[in-house]
């Protein structure tokens, strides 16, 4: 598609470049004929005044030559560098074409994926949900077993909310009307809210989560979206570390910024696991058989984004990570 593209737009650069060329090539021949022809009468009008008539001829036939020589020699290297113009510019419209759509091409190839995979997660939890409702009507069951396929549904359909609403996020990263609802947020009480959403979904590691941060803390943003933020890091580490370890999820604020760190002791990360974790949908090899999409720290990264803010990952592998996510700070005049 793109080098059909490519190649249409070659011809067009070249069209276009080759035909400037020459009409410029004619114009300068046009201009610089008229003028030796201007010259030349004037010379011979001169001569006609001031000198006799043989040496009046002798020096017409002069000039005419000159003039005649100047022009063939100024016609053949218009033909050269036109000639040598014809061959250069196809290459040089071919890489200036190449340039123009490179980036509509890393664009369209990133949407590409980006709707593949996204195709792909979504028919996982749809494929579930169905086989699960026609195993139920397939023929008279117990009333256990129809509660067993409405929960299992009912689970999937939490899961594909979930990634839908990741994927609305993702899809309205760039647009204003986000960041132009952005008002100054206490950062506790945004921290409070995403430990207290995620000891409500798993009641079973609220013991595990240690808060420490300051009550006096402001930064300028979404609330929901640096909530989300908050808790995604939150439950990666819950689900990526063991149950009897503490994960500390902390506050504090550094020159005009805030500085958020989310620190477990799970299984971490190697560097080149840490830089894929801006792709969306990619996944450790270790978190495979864990549940999540693979659209956790892309949601954060974006979010942070949004922010004006920078994401900053430091694992050992076996170990445990830390995530620290810096934003700026509210000024004083918005708390």
């Amino acid at each position: 598609m793109f080098r059909k593209t490519v190649i249409n737009l070659t011809w067009q650069y070249s069209i276009l470049l080759i035909g400037l060329v020459g009409l410029f090539s004619v114009s300068i021949y046009y201009y610089m004929n008229r003028t030796f022809a201007s010259n030349y009468e004037s010379n011979i009008t001169s001569d006609l005044q001031h000198s006799d008539l043989e040496h009046s001829s002798i020096r017409q036939r002069d000039i005419h030559n000159t003039v005649d020589e100047g022009l063939d020699e100024l016609q053949a290297g218009l033909l050269i560098a036109d000639a040598l113009v014809v061959l250069i510019i196809p290459i040089v419209s071919y890489q200036m074409a190449r340039r123009a759509l490179r980036p509509i091409q890393v664009s369209y190839e990133t949407q590409q994926r980006f709707v593949d995979d996204a195709s792909h997660e979504l028919r996982t939890p749809l494929s579930i949900i169905q086989g699960e409702l026609e195993l139920a009507l397939r023929r008279p069951r117990s009333p256990e077993h129809y509660q067993a396929s409405i929960a299992a549904s009912l689970t999937e359909t939490k899961a594909l909310s979930d990634l839908v609403a990741s994927l609305l996020l993702l899809a309205r990263g760039k647009a204003d009307q986000v960041t132009a609802q952005f008002q100054p947020l206490n950062v506790y009480q945004l921290m409070t809210r995403s430990v207290r959403a995620t000891r409500t979904a798993a009641p079973d590691v609220a013991s595990r989560i240690h808060l420490n941060t300051p009550t006096n803390l402001t930064v300028m943003g979404s609330s929901a979206l640096l909530e989300q933020a908050i808790k995604n890091l939150i439950d990666n580490a819950v689900k990526y570390s063991a149950v009897d370890t503490p994960i500390t999820v902390a506050a504090t604020s550094h020159n005009a910024d805030i500085i958020i760190t989310v620190t477990d002791q799970g299984i971490g990360m190697t560097d080149e696991e840490i830089r894929a974790t801006s792709r969306r949908f990619w996944r450790a090899e270790a978190a495979r058989n864990s549940p999540g999409h693979g659209l956790g720290l892309a949601l954060v990264r974006q979010i942070i984004k949004l922010h004006n803010g920078r994401i900053d990952i430091k694992s050992t592998v076996g170990k445990g990570t830390t995530v620290t996510l810096v934003v700026p700070q509210a000024n004083p005049h918005h708390s």
